[in-house]
């Protein structure tokens, strides 16, 4: 029990310590003192700003997704896809170079994952001269 007192101590004090009221009245608002207006250190500006560029971002994801066909986003997609299956099969074989005793890919294995390696980067290499078609 006082094992669990002692590492539960740190949070009792944390938590006592949120809930105390401020020391000064400035404290309590952002720095701020009596009737000062809360724009004046730019707090206002600054979550104004952050919520402009969130709405930026949204506004162009938007626009961007409504120009791609349906085709174009297929493409996309098969090409992640593959990006991802290449980049697993690259770790493999990364894993059985630097570690060759705790892998235990045997040699044919490693041959096989560059011959599949290959066939990912010329299947990526076809998919975006589609692209560039569409």
């Amino acid at each position: 029990m006082a094992k669990a007192w002692k590492q539960l101590l740190p949070v009792f004090v944390a938590v006592l310590a949120g809930l105390a009221p401020p020391l000064h009245s400035a404290r309590a608002h952002f720095g701020l003192y009596g009737e000062e207006d809360f724009t004046h250190n730019g707090l206002l500006w600054t979550y104004g700003a952050a919520f402009l560029v969130i709405i930026g971002f949204l506004i162009y994801r938007k626009r961007t997704q409504g120009h791609l066909t349906p085709e174009q986003r297929d493409l996309r997609s098969r090409v992640a896809e593959l990006e991802r299956a290449l980049a697993v099969c690259t770790t493999e074989l990364q894993n059985a170079r630097d570690y060759p005793n705790e892998c235990g890919m045997t040699p044919a294995e490693r041959q096989e994952r560059l011959v599949s390696a290959s066939e990912i980067r010329d299947k990526i290499a076809e998919i975006n001269d589609q692209m560039t078609l569409h």
